[in-house]
């Protein structure tokens, strides 16, 4: 009888071990995100050579959007910093959501960090342009400061948003809102978006979540969210 209890429970550990390891790879494939935007969907150019500057210049004044939009692609191939005043005019005032999403990504790898602000403001109010490129804008500048217009993000109904706002988050080493992120995780009541406030909490190391971390996993199915606090507990 002993030996049939002994063999059973070794099953049953072996069962357990397997269903985690499932729920640990299933977790993995979410903590890896969406693809993070590069350019603009449409935009991309294979052209081998950047015509000069002054030849591009007179194009950002275009009265159509997509040769306005190519134009910044170019200036960024081209490296060509002078017409950074230009960009931030086109990122403030331009009438076509591509025009502006395209400069965000732009100033953003050139580090413009005066571009910050407007970028943090469109997150907030710009409802035309896809955040995922404005959140990217914001990664590429390393703008800590404006970290706080990535955060509402993680309460987005949108899964991929959600995705997008935690790996920003972690880029811009946004540790300053970890009391604010964990007070909106506790008040979520979406097993969804629990997992994805785990997800943010652990990358950021907020050790104030410990608690609520615990609560989570004690509360949650086997699955992602469980494994999700329990990375999450690991990492902090």
């Amino acid at each position: 009888m002993k030996q049939i209890e002994t063999a059973t429970g070794v099953a049953s550990i072996w069962k357990r071990t397997a269903q985690i390891g499932i729920i640990f790879f299933t977790l993995l494939m979410f903590f890896c995100g969406p693809p993070r935007p590069d350019t603009p969907p449409g935009l991309e150019s294979d052209q081998p050579e950047v015509p000069p500057y002054e030849e591009l210049a007179p194009r950002l004044k275009s009265e159509n959007w997509s040769t306005r939009s190519e134009t910044l692609l170019e200036i960024e191939r081209g490296d060509y910093r002078q017409a950074i005043p230009e960009m931030l005019r086109l990122l403030r005032s331009d009438p076509h959501p591509a025009v502006r999403q395209t400069a965000a990504l732009i100033l953003g790898s050139f580090k413009v960090q005066e571009a910050a602000p407007i970028i943090a403001r469109m997150l907030a109010s710009d409802k035309e342009v896809s955040p995922d490129y404005l959140m990217e804008a914001l990664a590429r500048l390393e703008a800590t400061g404006s970290a706080g217009a990535v955060v509402p993000y993680l309460n987005s109904p949108n899964d991929a948003l959600r995705l997008t706002a935690v790996d920003t988050l972690e880029r811009l080493n946004a540790t300053a809102q970890g009391p604010r992120i964990l007070s909106m995780a506790q008040g979520n009541n979406d097993s969804e978006k629990a997992r994805t406030y785990a997800m943010a909490l652990g990358k950021l190391k907020v050790r104030g979540a410990e608690t609520y971390l615990i609560q989570l996993a004690g509360r949650s199915e086997p699955g992602p969210t469980l494994a999700a606090s329990y990375l999450a507990l690991g990492r902090i």
